[in-house]
């Protein structure tokens, strides 16, 4: 994952520290701004400025949603596969 860095939109600070945390831990980095540099933002919705800037730049981040993050054991492995991948251009 060391080519991977996120940004974290509207995610509770509890998951949003877990989050980072198991990226960080497999080589990833963290940005809590949104830049070109990002390549994966972490939202629960498109409904907020961080989705809003990275589709109206074309910024072309892979934007991940949780789903069923409260019933996830928080390992790290499970952090990252409990999320679905749609492509903003």
């Amino acid at each position: 994952m060391s080519d991977v860095t996120i940004c974290c939109a509207d995610i509770p600070e509890g998951d949003k520290e877990a989050i980072i945390g198991g990226v960080i831990a497999m080589g990833g980095q963290h940005s809590s701004a949104l830049s070109k540099m990002v390549t994966h933002l972490v939202a629960l919705t498109l409904d907020n400025d961080k989705c809003e800037v990275a589709v109206n730049r074309g910024y072309g981040v892979r934007l991940f949603c949780p789903i069923g993050m409260h019933s996830v054991d928080h390992s790290q492995t499970a952090l990252l596969t409990c999320y679905i991948g749609l492509t903003i251009a």
